[in-house]
Order: C-alpha cells, then sequence, then structure tokens
C-alpha cells in the first residue's frame, strides 16, 4: 500500500513551497538589482566623461593586495593636481605609434610606452628605435599579454612563466634596436628564437626551448659588441591584474618574486582614456569627444594616465589642445613620479616640473 508513501512526499512537497517562494523572491530581487545596476551603467556609458575613472574596470577581490604587494605605482595612489606622466600600451604598430609620437613632440610630452614583444617585427621595428631616440622610455608588457598564471600550477613554474615573458620582450627590443633593416630583423629573429617571422611562439614553445634561445640571444649581443638596449625596468602587466586566479599566495609570490629578481618596477594607472575599457560599447570607445573628455579629466586630476597604441588620435589630438590651452597641466615622466613618490621631501615645482602642455610647441605636418 503506497498510500503513507505518497502522504509522505507530499509533505515534504508541501514544506519545500515557502523554501522555493524565499528563493523565487531572492531571483527577482538579484535580477532586479542587476538590471538597475546595468542601467545605470548605460546611462553612465552615454555620458562623457567617465565620471569616476577608478572604478572602472570595477575592483575584484586581492587583485589589490596583489599588485600593492610591488614597489611601484598602484591604482589607489593618489598624486598633485594637474601632474600627469602619459603611457601608452600594446605597441608597437608601424603606423600608429609613429602617429602618437608626432603628436607628442609637438605638444613636448615624452611618455612611456608598453611594448609587447609578440608585436615587435620588420614593420614595427622601427617604432622602437624612435621612441628611444625621441626621448621617451620603453616599458615591458609581457610577450604574449596573457592574463595571470592560469595553467601554471606549480610555483616554481609561475615564476619561469613572469620572467621569461618578460625577458623574451626584453630580447625582441634587443633586436629591434640592433637591426639595420627589415631582412636583418628577420634574419636576427630567426638567428634568436630559431624561427621564422612573422611567427608568434606559443607559450609552451617559449619555455620548452629557453635556454638555448637566452643562449643565442647573448651570444648575439656580444657579437654586436654588447646590449644595445636599456634595460627596460618598468614593466605593466597586462590588463593591470597580475595575480589570476586571485585570492592565491603563491600567485602574489611568484608574481613579485620575479619582479623582484629581474630588478623591475610595475607600473599601473590611476585612469585613462578608456579606449579599450570593454565594460564599454565600441562606438563609445572609438569616439573622440568622449575620450578627449577622459583624457582631460584625467590630466587634471593628476596620476598615470594610461591610453593604447590604436587610440583614436581625434580624441587625444583634442585633449592635448584642450589641455595645452588651460594652462597649468604639467606632463612628467615616470622617473620623476617615482621621486615624487617616494621622496616628497623635493618640491615638485622646482625639482620635477616638465614644461606645460604645449609650451614651445614644435608644429609638424598634418597627420
Amino acid at each position: 500500500m503506497q498510500f503513507p508513501q505518497d502522504m509522505a512526499r507530499l509533505g515534504s512537497a508541501a514544506r519545500a513551497i515557502p523554501c522555493l517562494g524565499v528563493l523565487v523572491i531572492l531571483c527577482i530581487t538579484v535580477l532586479a538589482r542587476d538590471g538597475a545596476a546595468q542601467q545605470a551603467r548605460t546611462s553612465r556609458s552615454r555620458a562623457a566623461p567617465v565620471e569616476d575613472l577608478a572604478d572602472v574596470p570595477p575592483d575584484l577581490a586581492g587583485i589589490h593586495k596583489c599588485a600593492d604587494a610591488v614597489v611601484g605605482f598602484h591604482m589607489r595612489d593618489r598624486w598633485p593636481v594637474g601632474t600627469t606622466s602619459m603611457t601608452v600600451d600594446d605597441g608597437p604598430s608601424a603606423v600608429a605609434t609613429a602617429r602618437l609620437l608626432d603628436l607628442f613632440k609637438q605638444y613636448r610630452i615624452k611618455a612611456t610606452f608598453f611594448v609587447i614583444g609578440a608585436r615587435i617585427n620588420r614593420h614595427s621595428y622601427q617604432a622602437i628605435q624612435r621612441i628611444l631616440r625621441e626621448g621617451h622610455a620603453l616599458g615591458n608588457h609581457t610577450y604574449h599579454h596573457q592574463y595571470g598564471t592560469r595553467g601554471l600550477p606549480r610555483l616554481r613554474d609561475s615564476v619561469d612563466y613572469w620572467k621569461r615573458e618578460l625577458m623574451a620582450t626584453q630580447i625582441l627590443v634587443d633586436i629591434a634596436l640592433m637591426a639595420r633593416n627589415g631582412d636583418d630583423f628577420d634574419a636576427l629573429y630567426l638567428h634568436v628564437l630559431g624561427v621564422p617571422t612573422p611567427r608568434k611562439v606559443s607559450t609552451a614553445w617559449l619555455h620548452g626551448h629557453w635556454d638555448e634561445i637566452e643562449a643565442r640571444w647573448r651570444a648575439t649581443l656580444a657579437e654586436r659588441n654588447g646590449p644595445v638596449a636599456p634595460s627596460m625596468h618598468w614593466m605593466r602587466p597586462p590588463g593591470g591584474v597580475p595575480c589570476l586566479p586571485v585570492g592565491t599566495r603563491f600567485q602574489v609570490r611568484s608574481y613579485v618574486g620575479a619582479l623582484w629578481e629581474l630588478g623591475m618596477t610595475q607600473v599601473l594607472w590611476n585612469c585613462g582614456a578608456h579606449d579599450a575599457t570593454p565594460q564599454f560599447p565600441a562606438s563609445l570607445r572609438r569616439n573622440p569627444e568622449w575620450l578627449r573628455g577622459n583624457i582631460v579629466q584625467c590630466a587634471r586630476r593628476g596620476g598615470i594616465l594610461v591610453i593604447h597604441d590604436y587610440i583614436n588620435l581625434a580624441g587625444l589630438r583634442g585633449a592635448l589642445e584642450t589641455l595645452a590651452g588651460s594652462g597649468n597641466i604639467r606632463f612628467i615622466t615616470l622617473d620623476q613620479m617615482m621621486t615624487l613618490k617616494y621622496e616628497p621631501e623635493l618640491e615638485p615645482d622646482r625639482e620635477l616640473a616638465g614644461p606645460r602642455v604645449g609650451d614651445a610647441t614644435e608644429r609638424v605636418s598634418p597627420l
């Protein structure tokens, strides 16, 4: 006879109904809240400029703990109003980097270019030469531009991953500065990396052949009368989030340890143009007036500003023109920012002040 068992099941179901009701209410509440948040983000994205640049992309638990474990510049640093350092990510490229350099020359701005090793090739190597020739600085943005150390479970592998990602980019910069022409770049690339250009070597291949690559690199430097490239002591992790997945001491320790061994200084940022922030639609990230507003607001606030090699140039030009007309905005180098942060007893106006934006500008041909 199944009647008692059936009644027991019905009783259990009846008791579950209030719980299900609570779950439904919770789900509706969460969906409503997310919908309101999304509507707020959409409304904010349509406005120009971004009101609080430090909030985009949003914080993730553990990221700041990891980033703040390193000597250098952090997203939460505070700077004097109107004191800014220009940084450019994700180059070099044959055309876009040259246009940026023309614009910086016109407005007498010295920038730091955080370059990706895999993007240095026979077409873009001259941009590396020009960056240094015109008094700008180079920063290391890793070889592959991969986020975090996922897929590398052992601490030893994780440390090696960071070191080799950074050293591989240094190797490509050395090759770019040694190259006499495009064919010479290709020959050096093939000799040192062991593969022809424009092949981008995988992470596994790079790690598996690292000893031979490093030996050929050092031998080539000796043949060409020693290192020709300055060691890139500035480093920026892709996306500004070096320790993914977050929340483990192993990623923090490996990342910090690699930078310590290589003598590198981490450079995050405080605000930027948002020309590559995925929370905003592509049409907005290309909008010149929106970009202009973001850059102007960042420069006036002060701090380390980040733009990307492929930024809409009209937006950047408009921002620099606005800043040149407003006065009291100074772009200084990362070396000067380092002094300003760690030796605050110096007088910024006397020791650190660079030229105001637009002072004695050298006009260049229209782009």
